[in-house]
């Protein structure tokens, strides 16, 4: 069975070429390209490590209105243990470029960036994942204050599965909704010129 998540898209001017580049980089279609109304056109993939993703061909509905203010999504990252190879799927499928934050074996970690330079989520190479365990897609919702948020979730039966830790890029939580879907959250430290980024 399925279990429940939040599932990241990835924006596309064409959902059914990118999910034609997806397998031809190595990756699966796990529901191909769909119209939704007059919202768009979608499509859900895996990449070459089986992680698996959405493709969104935005028509009325852009995607994501609101974001990175509290309370909505902030960031997308990518969880493997196939970093390179994932790295290698997602240039040649959309083209990103990388600028690396760690690569030493304790942390390595990067940005990847759209063709017109703009930062668009990050790649983890997560030797936690137990091998055999899927990889995956996390994301991260800002909140201003990140230890209530944990102790408000837990109220109607999410878990914390990474309590409130201080990191050089905020505070930061990750838990588990009451269905057993995995997020994080994060009271996001302000960037030069005094915006959280």
């Amino acid at each position: 069975a399925m279990p429940s998540v939040w599932t990241t898209y990835l924006a596309t001017d064409d959902a059914g070429s990118t999910a034609e580049a997806v397998t031809g980089a190595g990756g699966q279609i796990m529901m191909p390209p769909f119209v939704v109304m007059d919202a768009g056109r979608m499509a859900v993939v895996t990449d070459n490590g089986g992680a698996a993703f959405g493709l969104w061909q935005a028509r009325a509905h852009i995607g994501a209105g609101r974001y990175d203010e509290p309370g909505s999504l902030c960031w997308n990252e990518l969880h493997t243990r196939d970093y390179q190879a994932a790295r290698a799927f997602y240039a040649r499928v959309f083209g990103y470029t990388y600028e690396d934050l760690g690569d030493t074996d304790e942390f390595r970690y990067a940005t990847f960036k759209r063709a017109d330079g703009q930062t668009a989520g990050g790649f983890h190479h997560d030797l936690s994942i137990p091998e055999g365990a899927p990889y995956y897609w996390l994301a991260w919702f800002a909140v201003e204050d990140v230890d209530a948020s944990a102790a408000k979730a837990e109220e109607p039966g999410a878990q914390v599965l990474y309590p409130p830790t201080d990191s050089p890029y905020g505070r930061m939580s990750i838990l588990a909704g009451a269905q057993g879907e995995v997020f994080a959250v994060i009271a996001p430290q302000p960037a030069a010129g005094g915006t959280a980024g």
